[in-house]
């Protein structure tokens, strides 16, 4: 049996948006939300349930899916690193701060897709799911990141 982080590395050398999404994943990581994590084996994924699921769909010369799935207590976190506020619940600004991470790292990969590749690609505006399961279609892949603060789970699908 193949290990998942072998097939997850195949994956990325055939399909450089992979590569590209992820680098780009891991320097935002360090620079919005801090350099105390520690990135896990990646695996390939059918579906993937979590409490918080926040998900961006990329589409134009190829499609893609960006999510992060995690609980509440780490979701809160999460945001609460970014916005570099505090929160005492799960809402819609928590939701909506999240949703920004997400929606500046995709927006800088597709502002880089198309300067370095000619790739002309769009957003959708971010969907919330609340202890939801997503189905991914294609290839899927969840890495998954330790903080202190909890596990974020960061779902390409392609």
């Amino acid at each position: 049996e193949m290990s998942a982080s072998l097939v997850g590395s195949e994956m990325c050398i055939r399909d450089s948006i992979c590569t590209d999404y992820v680098t780009l994943l891991f320097k935002n990581l360090i620079r919005f939300i801090g350099d105390d994590f520690t990135p896990m084996e990646a695996s390939v994924i059918k579906n993937f349930a979590a409490e918080h699921i926040v998900i961006q769909k990329i589409n134009g010369k190829y499609n893609a899916e960006a999510c992060i799935a995690t609980d509440s207590k780490t979701y809160m976190a999460f945001a609460e690193r970014f916005a570099k506020d505090s929160f005492t619940e799960v809402d819609d600004f928590v939701n909506a701060t999240a949703g920004e991470f997400l929606n500046v790292n995709d927006g800088l990969f597709v502002v880089n897709e198309s300067n370095e590749h000619g790739v002309e690609l769009t957003l959708t505006p971010q969907e919330f799911l609340e202890n939801g399961e997503l189905a991914l279609s294609g290839t899927a892949f969840c890495i998954p990141v330790n903080y202190p603060f909890g596990k974020l789970n960061f779902i390409i699908a392609t």
